[in-house]
């Protein structure tokens, strides 16, 4: 095998000022002992004796290296002789995922670098093909992007947690006050007058809003956890509708808005979680009512190769094509449209319905033209006998 400093005829590349404090300690694994003194003599020059090189020759050491800590980063071969191919690349990355890897193969195979990028590793390089200058970057690029994938994972997690530990404190006396509030608005702790009722009522919904808000917040919580239980079932997507449809319709009457199952065929039913998919339906329904001020809303279900299509039209305001691709984004809104500012929320709800849509092994999408309304899709796979009710979380 020929490497670019295998020759004393050529002077090893240097690269000045490029070590961060952050990288000190490199873990090679390498099963051969020539390559892996090369590459170690070649990486130590290049960092002016400021770079410390551990070789192990197998992947039961290299963990045994890792599990004592002190590594910034690993330099892997593939094939080792206790590990082969991307096994390697999975067994290291799934137990220290904090620590970056950048893979030295033998193998210029571009699907094979693809796919370990895909599995975790930072880079990719073919032996005999790169320089100790552009492998001294490499490393230094790794660590610095690792460190920031894992603060923003980081980031990402405590925020979670605020959001789950604030929701779940609002929602226990903010039970108690939408119950108060209920006795007193149903006159079941006196008479009102008009004035009172009006106000009660407004109060009552702003309570139902909150509320919503919390669950939503709750709900998005426990699907990113991985702890939001599945019942699978076999579901008739008509019950589903008359469900939706029940708890809906007040809305649409209050709003003047026609809501119209517009179904005349039974299917066959999907495999899914009732309440689950009401929980969706629901949504998407609630959306469609909050973005129409005329017109209509139509529900529709046909079958496809595939299993059950159900869809969501309205005639509202909606949306620009440029916003499709984000609206099940966390925390997204379309901010640029004064009728979304007034409706408000957390920007929660596409996304957990996209969440919950991705668990029945379905897919949710988006067709809409601004002042022409929207259209949300979801499909949903048929239910076989073969399938057994069970309870499942998300992971």
């Amino acid at each position: 095998m020929s490497l670019p400093w295998e020759s004393t005829d050529c002077p090893v590349a240097t690269v000045e000022g490029v070590l961060p404090k952050t990288m000190s300690h490199v873990l090679l694994v390498e099963d051969s002992p020539a390559d892996a003194a090369l590459t170690r003599a070649a990486l130590i020059n290049a960092s002016h004796g400021d770079l410390e090189v551990t070789c192990v020759d197998c992947l039961a050491r290299a963990l045994e290296t890792l599990g004592q800590g002190g590594v910034d980063v690993v330099m892997l071969d593939l094939n080792l002789p206790d590990s082969q191919g991307l096994d390697t690349v999975r067994d290291i990355c799934s137990q220290y995922e904090n620590v970056p890897v950048v893979v030295l193969s033998s193998s210029d195979d571009e699907e094979m670098a693809l796919q370990a990028v895909r599995e975790g590793t930072q880079d990719y390089f073919i032996k005999g093909h790169f320089d100790p200058d552009n492998m001294i970057r490499a490393l230094h690029y790794a660590v610095e992007r690792k460190e920031l994938e894992w603060q923003l994972k980081e980031t990402t997690r405590l925020k979670e947690m605020f959001i789950g530990m604030v929701s779940h404190e609002l929602r226990i006396p903010l039970t108690a006050i939408k119950e108060g509030i209920r006795l007193v608005h149903t006159q079941a702790l006196g008479p009102l007058n008009e004035d009172q009722e009006q106000t009660l009522g407004v109060a009552k919904n702003n309570v139902d809003r909150l509320h919503r808000l919390i669950n939503n917040c709750l709900d998005f919580q426990r699907l990113q956890a991985g702890r939001m239980p599945f019942h699978w079932a076999g579901v008739d997507i008509q019950d589903v509708m008359e469900e939706v449809i029940k708890t809906m319709m007040p809305l649409a009457e209050h709003k003047g808005l026609p809501l119209r199952w517009d179904c005349a065929e039974s299917f066959p039913p999907v495999r899914g979680d009732f309440d689950r998919l009401v929980q969706v339906v629901t949504n998407l329904v609630g959306n469609a009512l909050k973005f129409t001020e005329q017109g209509c809303i139509t529900l529709e279900a046909r079958s496809v190769e595939r299993g059950l299509q159900f869809a969501v039209h309205d005639t509202g305001c909606g949306m620009p094509a440029e916003v499709l691709g984000q609206i099940f984004d966390r925390f997204h809104q379309v901010s640029d449209n004064a009728l979304s500012r007034r409706a408000g929320g957390t920007g929660l709800g596409l996304a957990i319905c996209k969440e919950i849509i991705d668990a029945h092994q379905g897919r949710l999408w988006a067709e809409s033209e601004l002042s022409r309304g929207t259209t949300m899709t979801l499909e949903l796979p048929w239910y076989v006998a073969s399938d057994v009710t069970t309870v499942e979380t998300t992971r």
